[in-house]
């Protein structure tokens, strides 16, 4: 049996304006249409259109239909949703759960967006006995260390000069303080003020 235009159906007769088109697509699909083509056709009867409800069911829809992957569809979605510092947070956080970043670089980002100082320096052993540091920051680290007195032409400088403090109180703090060898002490104290560039 043919299906009814339609036209001819009780709907046709009771409704009108948008109540009307929307029941006419959906019985053009029939109830037991489970795909997302109705669902488009639907969509600026169901969610006022640039709403951010209808821009999160467009998403919904391209994402069900493979348009979007999933990377994509949660920074569009996170950018419907947030906005400000809290949409910068979000945005870097998705980056680093799909491996487009390094929770390192991550950290570093949210910490800048954030307006927070972050200082990383990972050790790792050189194959001759020695160690090597590689130091990261942001620009809120050097001006937390320029507000604590470090000074310096360059950040690089800058930085030099707190990790060689860093290094030297270590040593202080790890060979006895006062009482440790005088020798390991003068050494310490010696590449401590060449590299801050103090003379005693």
């Amino acid at each position: 049996m043919s299906k009814v235009p339609f036209f001819f159906t009780p709907a046709r007769w009771l409704l009108k304006g948008d109540d009307l088109r929307r029941a006419e697509i959906i019985y053009r699909y029939g109830p037991d249409y489970d795909g997302t083509d109705m669902h488009r056709e639907l969509l600026d009867y169901d969610y006022v259109p640039g709403s951010q409800d209808h821009q999160l069911q467009a998403l919904n829809l391209d994402h069900a239909d493979g348009k979007i992957d999933d990377h994509s569809y949660e920074l569009l979605r996170a950018e419907v949703l947030l906005e400000g510092q809290e949409l910068e947070v979000a945005l870097i956080e998705i980056e680093r759960q799909h491996g487009v970043i390094s929770d390192r670089e991550a950290a570093k980002r949210t910490a800048t967006a954030k307006k927070e100082a972050w200082v990383d320096g990972p050790m790792t052993y050189d194959g001759h006995g020695g160690v090597l540091f590689d130091l990261d920051w942001n620009h809120y680290w050097i001006e937390e260390l320029k507000q604590n007195g470090y000074t310096g032409e360059t950040d690089d400088i800058i930085m030099k000069k707190w990790f060689a403090a860093l290094c030297y109180s270590e040593v202080i703090e790890q060979h006895g303080g006062a009482e440790m060898d005088p020798f390991l002490y003068e050494t310490a104290r010696a590449a401590l003020n060449k590299i801050i560039g103090r003379d005693n």
